[in-house]
């Protein structure tokens, strides 16, 4: 009886500390990346470079000195968030990981893009975005396949 149930305790216990580690794993892997400079991909296509302070168990985290990396068509660049710091729910996370720093710094050296262009191409992509969701949703509800009536309106 005693060995049979110090037996099942001690597979129980190791049971646990696997079942701990597998779901931790992902967020304890980011302990690798503080003080270190990321990129960060977000759900709705937000992508941010920064160097990652903190973070909790639930992958939320801090980023600090933090820039907005602006893609359109083959124009890229980095427009500085202000404040710097940006906090992050670990649930829109998409993609995040270490940058080469020095690789990244003779990307954006080369960068022959102001600031304001990269934020007028930015306005540019989200108008044109905007519009198409829009033609689709008119689209749908002549179909009859949505109730969505604000999208005869606008």
């Amino acid at each position: 009886g005693r060995n049979k149930s110090s037996l099942a305790l001690l597979m129980a216990d190791t049971l646990a500390q696997q079942l701990a580690h597998d779901t931790c794993s992902t967020i304890a892997s980011l302990h690798t990346c503080l003080d270190k400079r990321v990129f960060v991909m977000l759900r709705d296509g937000a992508k941010f470079v920064g160097t990652l302070r903190s973070f909790d168990q639930f992958a939320n985290f801090l980023l600090e000195d933090t820039c907005e990396r602006v893609v359109v068509d083959s124009m890229c660049g980095d427009i500085p968030l202000t404040p710097t710091a940006l906090c992050v729910r670990g649930e829109n996370v998409v993609l995040l990981g270490e940058l080469d720093e020095e690789k990244d710094q003779a990307r954006l050296a080369t960068s022959e893009y102001t600031i304001e262009e990269l934020q007028a191409c930015k306005q540019q992509q989200e108008d044109e975005t905007r519009r198409l969701e829009l033609l689709k949703r008119k689209e749908l509800f002549r179909q009859g396949l949505s109730e969505d009536i604000d999208a005869i309106w606008t």
